[in-house]
């Protein structure tokens, strides 16, 4: 349940965290991720080292007030399943993102939830399901 936790609170708190001004409905935007495929296989979501880096290039539409639709694109560096070596990879996700109290708040929590893929090169096509949370911090009006 520690392990659980823990995850919740990076997810939560190291995402860097992309929104929008509600008047404005398309967006898009970059960020840097964090990401852990050996947690899967090896119940240490709370091991660091198995953390590695990549970036993120997205899209994302306004549904409503609330609901955002994104089209995150990403790259990186990560370790899969057994394997001690890093492998590269690139992935695409569909995910619908609900933010909590938006309007003009300085900091406002989101979750997301989606389906998507990912390939590392060279290798194996796998399926995701990502889901989580994260923050939008307001630097302007019209940027988070």
């Amino acid at each position: 349940m520690n392990k659980l936790l823990s995850l919740i609170f990076l997810v939560l708190f190291l995402q860097v965290a992309q929104a929008q001004n509600s008047s404005i409905k398309d967006a898009i935007g970059f960020r840097a991720i964090m990401v852990d495929y050996r947690g899967p296989y090896d119940g240490n979501f709370d091991n660091f080292q198995n953390y590695k880096t990549g970036f993120e290039v997205f899209y994302s539409r306004t549904i409503s007030p609330n609901l955002n639709l994104s089209v995150p694109l990403r790259a990186g560096v990560a370790r899969f399943s057994e394997s001690l070596e890093n492998s590269s990879f690139i992935g695409m996700d569909v995910q619908l993102q609900y933010a909590f109290n938006r309007i003009n708040k300085p900091v406002t929590p989101y979750i997301f939830l989606g389906i998507g893929g990912l390939k590392d090169v060279p290798g194996d096509f796998r399926a995701e399901i990502p889901f989580g949370g994260g923050l939008d911090i307001r630097l302007h009006e019209k940027y988070f």
